[in-house]
């Protein structure tokens, strides 16, 4: 049996999304203040590896990226905060 999950990691210029979903299950990720309350932001089709640049899902200068799967198995959030370009 799949057992559903993600992971988002943030890098220098990017959220990097990896998420495993059951069989006909989606997934959006948003940016808000609170994740309780799913809102509009990227859908994910399917389980794999997603990368989505930082302008495309910082919508909040602080807050957390969020992922809800739609049957509720997943979900995650992170605080929006990139690690440093090394110097």
């Amino acid at each position: 049996m799949i057992r559903p999950e993600a992971q988002i990691q943030l890098l220098t210029n990017e959220v990097r999304l990896k998420i495993r979903l059951v069989q006909g299950a989606t997934a959006t990720i948003w940016t808000a203040n609170d994740c309780s309350v799913p809102a509009a932001g990227i859908a994910v089709a399917r389980s794999g590896e997603y990368r989505f640049g930082r302008a495309e899902l910082a919508g909040n200068a602080s807050g957390l990226f969020c992922v809800l799967s739609s049957d509720g198995l997943v979900r995650v959030s992170a605080p929006i905060v990139f690690a440093s370009a090394a110097n």
